[in-house]
């Protein structure tokens, strides 16, 4: 028997059904009134990243400032059978914010505290809306750096539920390896902390928005270039110095020099 909170599409999935949006619609108003929009505007931001995939938008848009809030939102979803599809920078290279079944864009970029910095134990506690840069920014004044490079404008929260990795991974370890606990909402609305011992492991059955999380910092290096053009690279792979010794963080080539 099908659920009468969606209705049949093409390739064998289901969209969910406008009645049971309004419903949500009508259950979420009281609480967020213009941070909850319906706007096509609004919608087709929230629907496409940088992905190749093709667009899909969701039916709305809801902003969330706080853990009560992205609690609220998903037990009213799940009450109605609405998909959420949290959203946070949008690069969304995978796609995975495309909402081709409809349901609500969960907008959590206003939650962006770093709520701490332990120095002393090479850790912090962001919440989800946190994006590398700005606790890179942070970290700068004390010495930390957070080490995951992804070459993109991505929350932290992002970048843990893709276990990104990046142009220091080897050195440092990806997400999966830094992360030491996590802060998630659960579709009922009940919220859980998971902390991990060792390398982060998530059973794909388990569906929850991130809140906040912990994790690993490093000391930040010296940044000096040894090579500053392809001549001086040259003699310095010809010299002797030992490279398996030496930090290379990234490597440019000047176009005119190529």
């Amino acid at each position: 028997m099908k659920s009468e909170h969606m209705v049949p599409s093409a390739g064998g999935l289901s969209r969910v059904a406008s009645s049971s949006v309004q419903k949500m619609l009508d259950a979420l108003s009281a609480s967020f009134d213009e941070r909850l929009s319906t706007n096509e505007t609004v919608r087709a931001q929230h629907g496409s990243g940088e992905s190749w995939l093709p667009a899909g938008r969701p039916d709305a848009v809801v902003t969330a400032r706080s853990t009560q809030e992205v609690a609220e939102v998903l037990r009213v979803c799940n009450q109605h059978s609405v998909p959420v599809i949290p959203f946070g920078a949008g690069s969304s290279i995978e796609g995975q914010i495309h909402a081709h079944l409809g349901g609500i864009s969960l907008d959590l970029a206003d939650m962006n505290e770093i709520v701490s910095v332990n120095a002393d134990d090479m850790d912090c506690v962001v919440q989800c809306g946190v994006v590398r840069q700005q606790l890179n920014e942070d970290l700068r004044e004390q010495g930390l750096f957070f080490p995951v490079d992804l070459g993109a404008h991505a929350t932290l929260s992002g970048m843990v539920a893709t276990r990104a990795s990046g142009t220091t991974t080897v050195r440092y370890g990806s997400m999966r390896d830094l992360v030491l606990g996590l802060m998630v909402v659960l579709p009922d609305g009940e919220v859980i902390k998971v902390e991990f011992r060792g390398p982060m492991r998530t059973s794909p059955r388990l569906q929850a928005v991130i809140d906040r999380l912990r994790s690993e910092v490093s000391a930040l290096r010296e940044d000096r270039s040894l090579a500053p053009d392809i001549a001086r690279a040259a003699q310095l792979v010809t010299s002797g110095v030992l490279l398996e010794v030496v930090e290379i963080q990234r490597l440019v080539s000047l176009d005119e020099m190529l």
